[in-house]
């Protein structure tokens, strides 16, 4: 419980850190904040490394220390759909055991190479707020990041960098990120998926529209769905479709607190993206004027449609799972919405800090309990 607690007070001392740091944005220049960033990211990444909070810790570490190593050649290629977790992480394990490194250096890479590729968005789409969203960015995605959902968050930082390269007209750079964020993790297919209706400029009504739509379909269609999966029979040798079954069926055996603190993780970042979405389509121009920002909108909105429609048929994880990917970049929206309200701006920076504070009180909770076997 100690070192829980001393991880949590680390978190925390980040987000004070930055907290000043966004205050006081004017003061520094563009390459000092890329060199604080930079080492910021490089010391979260050592922390990651020797971190105890993290739901998915000692499954990894198993899967770590009993992963066979399997190097790249052609039997890997043949079946490379077919091991326990996706083959990018396959070939990350296996050659870091393979040249003799310990799994406290799989997590500190697993943290470095998606906290980089984040840094190099901030540094390419942000001029003069990188604090902030870099801020925004940890309190929404730190603890539920690469500090727990690993191959998740891998694979969403690849699509925020693909979202930039798409922004920047570079087509190819945008599906060769996609292709390799499908080899960290398998949701990553619902982006090659959305790719036909990304550019879609949508309207707040059209949202609205779209969103009850999809909110009672979901309750009309629960129970055929229910019926439907439950008839699925799958080999847990195809992963891609396992992986997926084992999404609709996401039911937790837990208490009612500790239901209520797993729901509270899930939700709460969802909410904020929805306020996001809603304030974003009354003023479009506010997001829609900045070709990156509107395909972050974009997805997000696609993101926040499939999970109400996941949520309501009972599937919460693979809709929890699929938000988390396509709503990646909701640090760098709301930013702008931040910045955008002038003389309201530190009313809502405030409020939209101890919302974010609030949400990570609850993973706090949440983990805490799961470790002392409360329940």
């Amino acid at each position: 419980m100690g070192a829980i607690i001393i991880n949590y007070i680390l978190v925390l001392f980040l987000f004070l850190l930055y907290f000043i740091l966004a205050t006081l944005e004017k003061v520094f220049t563009k390459k000092n904040k890329e060199r604080i960033l930079l080492i910021t990211v490089f010391i979260f990444s050592i922390f990651a490394g020797f971190r105890v909070i993290g739901t998915d810790i000692k499954s990894y570490k198993l899967i770590f220390e009993e992963h066979p190593i399997i190097l790249f050649n052609y039997n890997f290629l043949k079946s490379m759909f077919q091991f326990q977790i996706e083959p990018g992480f396959v070939l990350l394990i296996s050659y870091l055991k393979n040249f003799g490194f310990d799994f406290r250096v799989f997590l500190f890479i697993s943290a470095f190479i998606p906290m980089i590729i984040i840094y190099q968005v901030i540094k390419r789409a942000e001029k003069s707020t990188m604090f902030l969203t870099f801020l925004l960015f940890m309190m929404l995605y730190a603890v539920r990041g690469p500090l727990d959902v690993i191959r998740h968050f891998f694979a969403a930082a690849i699509y925020l960098s693909a979202l930039y390269s798409l922004s920047q007209k570079n087509n190819l750079g945008f599906y060769i990120k996609l292709l390799i964020s499908l080899f960290f993790h398998y949701s990553s297919i619902i982006t090659f998926i959305i790719r036909p209706i990304i550019g879609f400029k949508w309207s707040f009504k059209k949202f609205i529209f779209s969103f009850m739509v999809l909110f009672f379909s979901g309750f009309l269609l629960k129970n055929l769905f229910i019926e439907l999966t439950s008839k699925m029979t799958i080999d847990s040798t195809d992963r891609i479709l396992y992986k997926f079954q084992s999404y609709i069926d996401s039911g937790f055996d837990v208490s009612i607190f500790q239901n209520f603190l797993l729901y509270s993780m899930w939700y709460l970042p969802i909410i904020l993206n929805i306020f996001v979405i809603l304030f974003s389509l009354k003023d479009r121009e506010l997001i829609y004027g900045n070709q990156f920002l509107k395909l972050l909108l974009n997805s997000q909105i696609i993101g926040s449609l499939i999970f109400v429609f996941f949520s309501t048929i009972g599937a919460t994880l693979m809709a929890n799972r699929i938000e988390f990917m396509l709503g990646i970049g909701s640090a760098f929206l709301l930013k702008e919405i931040i910045v955008k309200l002038k003389g309201k701006y530190r009313i809502m920076f405030l409020l939209v800090v101890m919302y974010l504070l609030i949400y990570l009180v609850i993973q706090f909770l949440y983990l805490t309990q799961l470790r002392s076997n409360i329940f």
